[in-house]
């Protein structure tokens, strides 16, 4: 079980992850033609803020659960590392139990403000964007991340450590 969770949370996180490198590139791009229309053409990208706010969602949320399969976010460990090893499991445990649990409660929440979002046609200022994707997004992206603190758990409650 804990072996297909790892795989499923890697496969997904892998996918996400190119959708994180597209939104990345797209946001050197369109802020490269920004630039270039300003100063050469005297015309800007037409709401460049609300474009590269919502990509830098897309990247954010795309990349979250590759970014802890990797071992890039942020730990403070070392005080849990002079502690026994039941104990430093017991951490683990804990905190990856809450991280899920945190996602869990995101991806729920997206959800309820995608639906109000699609209610109430909310959109961009300027170039009119929906926002109600954005929202989906978010929980689609949850559900990788929720995978791989849960992995974690499993990991961390069979007797292993993480990282």
């Amino acid at each position: 079980m804990i072996a297909g969770i790892a795989n499923l949370s890697r496969t997904m996180a892998g996918a996400f992850a190119w959708v994180a490198l597209i939104a990345i590139i797209l946001i050197m791009a369109i802020t490269w033609v920004d630039v270039l229309g300003a100063k050469l053409f005297n015309y800007p990208v037409p709401g460049l803020t609300e474009l590269v706010t919502s990509l830098h969602l897309m990247l954010i949320a795309s990349a979250i659960g590759l970014a802890e399969l990797r071992g890039f976010q942020v730990r403070v460990e070392f005080f849990v590392q002079k502690l026994p090893r039941r104990v430093q499991i017991v951490f683990t445990a804990f905190a990856a139990a809450v991280t899920a649990a945190f996602f869990i409660v995101l991806g729920w929440h997206a959800y309820f403000f995608g639906a109000s979002l699609i209610r109430s046609g909310e959109t961009t200022g300027t170039i009119l964007i929906p926002l109600w994707p954005l929202a989906f997004w978010l929980v689609v992206c949850s559900i990788p991340a929720c995978l791989v603190f849960l992995g974690e758990l499993l990991h961390s409650v069979s007797g292993g450590t993480n990282k």
